[in-house]
Protein backbone atom coordinates (compact mmCIF):
# COMPACT_ATOMS: atom_id res chain seq x y z
CA UNK A 1 0.00 0.00 0.00
CA UNK A 2 2.65 2.60 0.98
CA UNK A 3 4.20 2.28 -2.75
CA UNK A 4 1.08 2.74 -4.50
CA UNK A 5 0.26 5.87 -2.09
CA UNK A 6 3.65 7.09 -3.07
CA UNK A 7 3.42 6.40 -6.55
CA UNK A 8 -0.24 8.34 -6.50
CA UNK A 9 1.72 11.55 -5.15
CA UNK A 10 -0.04 10.87 -1.48
CA UNK A 11 2.54 12.08 1.26
CA UNK A 12 -0.22 12.60 3.89
CA UNK A 13 -2.83 10.39 5.40
CA UNK A 14 -5.20 10.94 8.45
CA UNK A 15 -6.05 7.55 10.42
CA UNK A 16 -9.45 6.87 12.25
CA UNK A 17 -11.51 4.02 13.62
CA UNK A 18 -11.34 1.00 15.65
CA UNK A 19 -9.31 0.69 17.63
CA UNK A 20 -7.07 3.10 18.70
CA UNK A 21 -4.58 0.52 20.69
CA UNK A 22 -4.68 -2.23 17.58
CA UNK A 23 -5.92 -1.35 14.00
CA UNK A 24 -5.02 2.35 14.22
CA UNK A 25 -1.74 1.52 16.22
CA UNK A 26 -0.79 -0.46 13.36
CA UNK A 27 -1.80 1.79 10.40
CA UNK A 28 0.06 4.64 11.64
CA UNK A 29 3.15 2.68 12.34
CA UNK A 30 2.97 1.43 9.05
CA UNK A 31 2.57 5.13 7.60
CA UNK A 32 5.10 6.36 9.28
CA UNK A 33 7.51 3.23 8.29
CA UNK A 34 6.43 4.34 4.19
CA UNK A 35 7.26 7.77 5.03
CA UNK A 36 4.28 9.42 5.08
CA UNK A 37 3.34 12.22 7.38
CA UNK A 38 0.69 10.65 9.88
CA UNK A 39 -2.11 12.27 11.34
CA UNK A 40 -4.25 10.22 13.79
CA UNK A 41 -7.75 12.37 14.95
CA UNK A 42 -8.06 11.52 18.21
CA UNK A 43 -11.81 12.28 18.34
CA UNK A 44 -12.49 10.26 15.37
CA UNK A 45 -11.08 7.18 17.26
CA UNK A 46 -11.95 4.74 20.06
CA UNK A 47 -9.81 2.17 21.53
CA UNK A 48 -11.31 -1.29 23.03
CA UNK A 49 -8.09 -1.76 26.08
CA UNK A 50 -8.34 -5.43 26.06
CA UNK A 51 -5.56 -4.97 27.84
CA UNK A 52 -4.95 -2.46 30.61
CA UNK A 53 -3.79 1.07 29.72
CA UNK A 54 -3.85 -0.02 25.30
CA UNK A 55 -5.00 3.28 24.70
CA UNK A 56 -2.28 5.41 26.65
CA UNK A 57 -0.17 2.69 25.10
CA UNK A 58 -1.05 3.73 21.88
CA UNK A 59 -0.84 6.96 22.11
CA UNK A 60 2.84 7.28 23.38
CA UNK A 61 4.08 5.00 20.16
CA UNK A 62 2.48 7.84 18.32
CA UNK A 63 4.21 10.95 19.61
CA UNK A 64 7.65 8.30 19.69
CA UNK A 65 6.73 7.61 16.06
CA UNK A 66 6.57 11.40 15.46
CA UNK A 67 2.53 11.03 14.53
CA UNK A 68 0.79 14.20 14.79
CA UNK A 69 -2.32 13.48 17.39
CA UNK A 70 -4.67 16.16 16.49
CA UNK A 71 -8.79 16.51 17.01
CA UNK A 72 -11.17 16.91 13.46
CA UNK A 73 -12.10 20.38 14.94
CA UNK A 74 -8.36 21.14 14.19
CA UNK A 75 -8.54 20.64 10.46
CA UNK A 76 -8.63 23.81 8.08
Amino acid sequence: MGEYLGEQGVGEVFVVGLATDYCVCFTAADATEFGLQTIVLSDATRGVNLQKGGVDRALSAFQEQGVRILLSSELP
